[in-house]
């Protein structure tokens, strides 16, 4: 198995630290998932993953070569950062109904 993430600092130090070794790579920017998608051995099992707030302009391409290809997952969580808070790993009240609802948020801190 292949994961490819699209970035080279937080992210990738996460799931890099979580796989076998030299089974994540950062492809260091969505525009870059494509060609690294048609590079990685056919046979071989790859999970995209990236950022879906900052994917759109790339996800139809992904999602062609996905189609063409018979081992292709991919997962895309709002943000990293969306991630690690949605984990428990952070205790937040109402984390859920925040992350539903972010842009409640700052009424939370209004005064």
């Amino acid at each position: 198995m292949l994961v490819m993430v699209e970035d080279s600092k937080s992210g990738y130090q996460f799931f890099s630290s979580i796989c076998k070794k030299d089974a994540c790579i950062s492809v260091d920017g969505n525009s870059n998932f494509v060609s690294k998608i048609e590079d990685a051995d056919k046979d071989k099992q790859v999970v995209v993953i990236a950022d879906g707030a900052a994917f759109g302009a790339y996800i139809a391409k992904v999602m062609a070569i996905a189609k063409s290809r018979k081992y292709v997952t991919m997962y895309f969580p709002e943000s990293f950062e969306w991630v690690i808070l949605k984990s428990g790993i952070i205790n937040i009240k109402d984390i859920d109904s925040i992350l539903a609802e972010p842009e409640s948020v700052r009424m939370l801190f209004e005064t």
